[in-house]
């Protein structure tokens, strides 16, 4: 990566900082939602890449694992971060569910506009399913599956929240591991071999559908995780991805949308703006510093809309420049 990108991590570290000083609160509460939402965004990215449609089903593929987490932590006293690992073949499989409902439309080269209209019906569906499942699992189970947060089963270091300290491993974790994969492994080099060029990978003998499966494989394992990790830091319930879609969209789209990479720094790039600015907000209004505001949602919506009047390509853009 060129410095400029550098210069942006560094400004973004500098800035927790200073708000670890002013506020260590509202800093790490910024540390924990950045971290989940990065892994969320990564997820999402990956999806984007490959059909380069917007997945409007991202948000109840997390739902899979919130209420997986929901549901097994409260039943059987298994930690969320342990639950969240039981839910990855059901988010994966949902993941390659709709991959393999988009296939036969993108084939037929239909418009993004279509493909787009195809994943929110995906949507519509697999919601429905965890809605019945959440009720069923409530009323059978005796659990709490809407408005429930599980930030009690959550350790603890001193007076700091486990998710604090285990975010940001599991998302370094995280980019770690996809940048084994696609930068140290034939099928990841594949894989960015058919993103870039389709049509060029396939006339070199390139399996262009095994590496656009894995890669929404990959997305659908990142999507469940980061749902079942959404449970440490808010009331959640099945449609809380859902909710949470235009959140995970602005990360995205501040990281360039073209860059797993991208979109985790763009993700850290949304905390540093959203949760302070929430917080801070709340307290010049109300005087009192609440993190949980009707009108939250539209910060990173603001943000985004000023990042990109600067960096039309997003942040990765700077790494591209000479």
């Amino acid at each position: 990566m060129k410095l400029d990108i550098w210069v942006v991590v560094v400004v973004l570290v500098v800035g927790w900082a200073a708000a670890l000083l002013f506020s260590p609160h509202v800093a790490l509460d910024g540390v924990m939602y950045s971290s989940v939402l990065a892994i969320s965004a990564a997820a999402l990215t990956m999806t984007f890449l490959t059909t380069k449609v917007p997945n409007f089903a991202h948000g109840a593929v997390m739902g899979v694992g919130t209420l997986t987490a929901l549901v097994l932590t409260q039943r059987f006293g298994i930690s969320p971060y342990l639950s969240g690992l039981v839910a990855l073949p059901f988010s994966a499989a949902a993941s390659v569910a709709l991959y393999y409902t988009l296939l036969p439309i993108y084939r037929r080269g239909a418009s993004p506009i279509i493909l787009m209209m195809a994943s929110m019906a995906y949507n519509v569906i697999l919601l429905g399913v965890l809605n019945a499942a959440a009720d069923y699992f409530g009323r059978s189970w005796a659990v709490f599956t809407r408005g429930y947060t599980l930030k009690s089963a959550d350790f603890h270091i001193a007076y700091i929240q486990g998710l604090a300290v285990a975010g940001p491993l599991i998302m370094v974790a995280v980019a770690f591991s996809l940048y084994l994969f696609l930068y140290r492994t034939k099928l990841g080099v594949a894989l960015r071999a058919a993103v870039e060029n389709e049509e060029l990978a396939r006339s070199l003998g390139i399996d262009v559908d095994k590496a656009f499966l894995i890669a929404w494989v990959v997305a659908g394992l990142l999507a469940g995780y980061s749902g079942a990790l959404f449970t440490l830091y808010f009331s959640v319930e099945p449609d809380t991805g859902w909710m949470m879609l235009a959140n995970i969209f602005a990360a995205s789209i501040v990281g360039g949308l073209t860059s797993v990479f991208g979109a985790i720094l763009g993700a850290y790039f949304m905390g540093f703006v959203e949760v302070p600015l929430a917080t801070w907000v709340a307290s010049a209004a109300t005087g009192e510093p609440y993190l949980v505001l009707q009108y939250r949602p539209l910060l990173p919506l603001i943000a985004v809309a000023l990042s990109l009047l600067v960096l039309p390509r997003g942040l990765t853009s700077l790494a591209r420049r000479k």
